[in-house]
């Protein structure tokens, strides 16, 4: 009981700096690891070519990681140009390839870890409370809490726009 909540005394500022920042740690081969870039593969729609590039953008790295739970709540095709606005503005993609946007297939667009390292202790301890916090907000039915945490990070990071939907009236 003391070793918790010496544990919880330490992390209990990281914490909140980890709620509102991006998340750019994962689990790969059974290793926690710190992601640094990723690679992005974007398939064009009526065409054997993609295109593929590298970037140590954070949004999108985060976005990898947390794909399956950001993309779950977003309104319909929000995803998709969410994505495309942060490409857009991406300066490690080439021309070549954003002049072909229009034939962009976001829907199965394939992130991939580029470079990373090893977490380190403290970094795997902070980590594993925060997935421990959000599992625990999920059970008591906030089952959109990773999604909201994404959000608050774009919101908190004056140089990344969140996108929001817009409503459509008939």
């Amino acid at each position: 009981m003391v070793y918790m909540k010496t544990l919880l005394n330490n992390l209990t500022p990281n914490i909140e700096h980890l709620r509102n920042t991006f998340n750019d740690i994962t689990i790969k081969n059974g290793d926690y690891v710190k992601i640094s870039s990723i690679n992005l593969t974007i398939p064009l729609y009526r065409s054997e070519d993609e295109c593929n590039f590298s970037t140590e953008n954070r949004q999108l790295i985060h976005m990898m990681i947390d794909q399956s739970e950001i993309e779950r709540f977003m309104p319909y095709m929000m995803w998709e140009h969410t994505i495309r606005s942060i490409l857009f503005k991406e300066s490690s993609i080439k021309s070549v390839f954003l002049d072909q946007f229009v034939n962009w297939n976001i829907g199965r667009i394939s992130f991939s870890i580029g470079k990373c390292r090893k977490c380190t202790k403290k970094e795997i301890e902070l980590f594993r409370f925060f997935r421990t916090e959000q599992r625990s907000e999920i059970l008591s039915g906030n089952d959109q809490i990773v999604f909201k945490q994404y959000i608050e990070a774009t919101h908190n990071n004056s140089s990344i726009q969140c996108y929001p939907a817009t409503v459509v009236q008939f």
